[in-house]
Formats: structure tokens, C-alpha cells, sequence
């Protein structure tokens, strides 16, 4: 299944009310250059502000479900009681990045990524690098909260 069917099932399965603007390939890696809040290496980004997922290779479904993942977080914003900000956020020490990883959306986004991916591809090295960012959330939780971060 190529990456825009993808999108439209996902889209369905997440029951999005608004249309989004995907750029895949060259365009996402122009998208998130001029987007992103560091400099490290980026598969994927979604602009809530603009509606935006940009992802730097087809092939990238997992991080394609994990981006529209961040979509129907923001639609259901008051639901889940997310916030999101336009205040870039740089990530400049261990405790930011543990603290990132361990996020709510960041953990809901990993998990529905890989049950996407369990469910719809036979991608094995994609469901295993989900399969270690959703132990690497709940592993980072525990972190925050045992040093109180």
C-alpha cells in the first residue's frame, strides 16, 4: 500500500474532521528543516497551526501514523486535555529530552503508530524501532517520575 492510501486509512481510522497538507520526500525534508526546533535528524513533523505532516521518505509509514496520531490529538484537544504551543521548544539537556519522550502525546502517538503498523504492514524493522520507542516512553516515565523532573 503506498503512503497516500495509507494516509487515507488512517484519516478514516482516527475519524479526522479536517483535511490535512502531507509533503512526502524532498518537500518534507524542505518542510522540516524550516520547522525544526534542533538540529537533530527528523523522519517526520506535524504543524497544528497550519495543519501541516511532512515526512522525508515514502516508506516512512509508522512515522506517517505517528504524525497524523499528533493531528487527531490537537482535533481532540479539550477531550484529552492536550495543549499545544507555537513557543519553539529546543531541547538542550537529558532531563528535556527524557521528559519529551515521556509525554502523553508523545507515548499515545509511538503506540498507535505501532498498532498501525502491526495491523496494515509487514514491515518488521519499522514495528520493531515502534516497538522500542513505546518501551522507551514508558521507560522514560519512569525516569520523570522517580527523579521528580
Amino acid at each position: 500500500m503506498e503512503i497516500l492510501k495509507h494516509s487515507r486509512r488512517i484519516k478514516e481510522l482516527l475519524d479526522l474532521k479536517e483535511d490535512l497538507v502531507i509533503l512526502i520526500g524532498d518537500s518534507g525534508r524542505q518542510y522540516i528543516e524550516q520547522h525544526k526546533k534542533d538540529n537533530k535528524p527528523q523522519n517526520g513533523a506535524y504543524t497544528y497551526w497550519n495543519n501541516t505532516i511532512a515526512i522525508i521518505d515514502e516508506k516512512l509509514v509508522g512515522t506517517l501514523a505517528h504524525e497524523m496520531r499528533h493531528a487527531y490529538q490537537y482535533e481532540n484537544k479539550e477531550r484529552y486535555g492536550y495543549k499545544f504551543s507555537r513557543k519553539t521548544q529546543v531541547i538542550v539537556n537529558w532531563r528535556e529530552v527524557v521528559k519529551y519522550i515521556a509525554s502523553a502525546k508523545e507515548r499515545d502517538a509511538n503506540l498507535f503508530a505501532l498498532k498501525y503498523l502491526i495491523k496494515n504492514t509487514k514491515n518488521y524493522l519499522h514495528i520493531l524501532k515502534y516497538i522500542f520507542k513505546c518501551l522507551d516512553g514508558y521507560f522514560s516515565l519512569c525516569v520523570v517520575k522517580c527523579l521528580k523532573l
